[in-house]
């Protein structure tokens, strides 16, 4: 990548694939894949929701893999983010699980229950609204959960590399020396 245009590019071709709004109505299913997820037994789920695509037996599903969102100790953690629909979080998840989710979510259109996150009073609950997440306003971590950490164009996708560019290309040594001092 040798100029801003380029990195445009990538950000234009990727972005679709990454925000459930705008990837052509195809339902993306997230797996957890950081160490937390892998040592729980996350790499079996993937491999049966790929499967599971690679066979045909889901049409318009995307399945990625993703680094941790914050709540290790409910991995494996499956996310589910359909075109215009609030996203559905599954937790401890295993292989037998996702055949469940395939049949009676991916395929049927019915979230399954039995898998969902729950507060401390036992009411089903979304991971936005849980008490450790309900207070956060997300920054640094905002892409935590949404994008493959081990790819660079989703990375880019999300403006990766924007404030770079902003740096390289539109402001001064000085503008650059000031922002840092603000920040």
């Amino acid at each position: 990548m040798k100029s801003l245009s380029e990195l445009q590019a990538i950000k234009d071709r990727v972005r679709a694939t990454v925000l459930p709004s705008e990837n052509d109505g195809k339902t993306r299913v997230v797996v957890g894949m950081a160490t937390c997820g892998i040592a729980a037994g996350a790499t079996p789920v993937l491999d049966a929701l790929k499967k599971a695509v690679d066979n045909g037996e889901v049409d318009d599903v995307l399945v990625e893999q993703t680094g941790c969102v914050g709540i290790c100790q409910y991995e494996p953690v499956v996310e589910v983010f359909e075109p215009g629909k609030d996203k559905v979080t599954y937790v401890k998840m295993d292989a037998e699980k996702t055949g469940r989710v395939i049949e009676e979510h991916l395929k049927g259109g019915k979230v399954v229950e039995d898998f969902l996150l729950s507060d401390a009073n036992g009411e089903k609950t979304a991971l936005k609204d849980t008490a450790f997440y309900k207070p956060q306003q997300r920054v640094v971590l905002r892409n935590c959960g949404l994008i493959d950490p081990e790819s660079i164009d989703e990375y880019i996708a999300m403006d990766g590399y924007a404030a770079l560019g902003k740096v390289l290309t539109s402001m001064s040594p000085e503008d650059v020396i000031e922002e840092v001092k603000k920040s």
